[in-house]
């Protein structure tokens, strides 16, 4: 990356959306190690599956996405089950704030109340209850260097969240 430009001083933000699941869990944490210690002004953005430890909506996730091949025993998706371990890892890789809630909890306490109203008219929000237990098993993470005053500010919880993290349905490690 550094050899086709890209400043590692410069602010950067690193967004992965349902890429972590699929990689070996090993192979994630070197990566985002390396970002973290490459990139002193960085911050994480992720949405990934939470496959939980043992409820029966994630025991059917994770057995489908085995079936088709998709969740070696060494995936992220197997390794990384909660929005705890989302924190650690990336607390672990170098982030030192790191936050995560699940998506209902995003939907409902980041979302603003028109883009709720937007959302409610999906036709395939019909069946609620089965909308709210898919939101549940993905998270939304995020984790900041120290140096990267946006990103820290994006990670904080309650009212001095930008946006939106709820203090009492999301998870936080502050260095």
């Amino acid at each position: 990356m550094i050899r086709s430009g890209l400043d590692p001083e410069a602010p950067t933000l690193f967004v992965s959306e349902c890429v972590f699941m699929y990689m070996p869990d090993n192979e994630t944490r070197r990566l985002l190690s390396a970002l973290s210690a490459t990139f002193r002004n960085s911050c994480v953005c992720q949405y990934e599956p939470i496959v939980g430890n043992g409820d029966p909506f994630g025991q059917m996730m994770e057995e489908n996405l085995s079936k088709a091949g998709v969740a070696g025993a060494d995936s992220g998706l197997l390794k990384v089950r909660s929005n705890q371990d989302h924190v650690n890892r990336l607390y672990q890789a170098g982030y030192t704030i790191s936050t995560a809630c699940d998506m209902y909890a995003a939907y409902e306490t980041i979302m603003t109340n028109q883009q709720r109203r937007h959302a409610s008219r999906s036709e395939f929000l019909d069946e609620l209850e089965e909308f709210v237990l898919i939101m549940k098993h993905y998270s939304f993470s995020m984790g900041s260097t120290s140096e990267f005053y946006i990103g820290r500010n994006l990670c904080m919880l309650g009212k001095d969240s930008r946006l939106g993290f709820d203090e009492k349905r999301s998870i936080a490690r502050i260095e």
